[in-house]
Order: C-alpha cells, then sequence, then structure tokens
C-alpha cells in the first residue's frame, strides 16, 4: 500500500487487480495481461494481498475497478469485479471482463464522493 502510495499514474488507472495467495498468481497475471492488450490501464498487486489492504490500495490508486481474485474465483472461473465509486460488486466469467470493462468504462463516471464501503 506505501507503494501505492507514492505512483502517480500518467495514464488514469482503469483496473486493479488484486490476487489472494499463491494459487491465484497465474490468474491474476494472465488476466493483467490480457486487460493491457485491450487497452485497458490496469496494476496488479505484486504480492499476495489481503482483501482490506487490496482495497486501499484500489482506492489510492484511483482505479474505476478491483478485481479481486482468491482461490474461489479461480475454482469458479468468476472473478469478482467492485466498481470503486459505487461499491456495487458482481461476479464476472474471467472470459468476459475485458468486454465488460471496455463498455463500462465508455459510461461516464459517477460523480466524485466519497468511496463506497469506506467511513
Amino acid at each position: 500500500v506505501e507503494a501505492a502510495s507514492a505512483l502517480k499514474p500518467v495514464q488514469a488507472l482503469a483496473a486493479y487487480i488484486a490476487w489472494m495467495g499463491e494459487a491465484t498468481r497465474e490468474a491474476a497475471t494472465l488476466l493483467a495481461r490480457e486487460l493491457r492488450r485491450e487497452g485497458i490501464a490496469t496494476e496488479i498487486s505484486y504480492h499476495p494481498i489481503k482483501l482490506k489492504k487490496a482495497m486501499g490500495a484500489a482506492s489510492k490508486l484511483q482505479v474505476r475497478y478491483a478485481i479481486i481474485i482468491g482461490e474461489q474465483e479461480v475454482e469458479s472461473g468468476n472473478y469478482q469485479v467492485k466498481d470503486m465509486s459505487t461499491g456495487e460488486q458482481q461476479s464476472v466469467s474471467a472470459g468476459e471482463i475485458a468486454g465488460v470493462l471496455k463498455q463500462k468504462l465508455r459510461e461516464p463516471a459517477p460523480a466524485a464522493s466519497p468511496v463506497a464501503g469506506q467511513k
């Protein structure tokens, strides 16, 4: 999280991928590669990270979406995609995330407000 606070993105980041546990690293890395190939500015945690720290990092990076990949998500093939401005979270098939994000990123970002779910 400390390193995330020092980052000043040149291009606004659209997505932050948080992976929970070594068993999820490959899936997270492959997804980051795919999203970047599709032109979606993406950051990925360099180490497994706890959910609370991941959401803090995503908030500091000011991304629109956080993608959460845990062992259950890898097993099911559905990852959690959280809209950081509204707090809404949905389960999205790994193969559909790029398309879903591209569609959502075409929509205007909600007006600036405190990050949902944080007090």
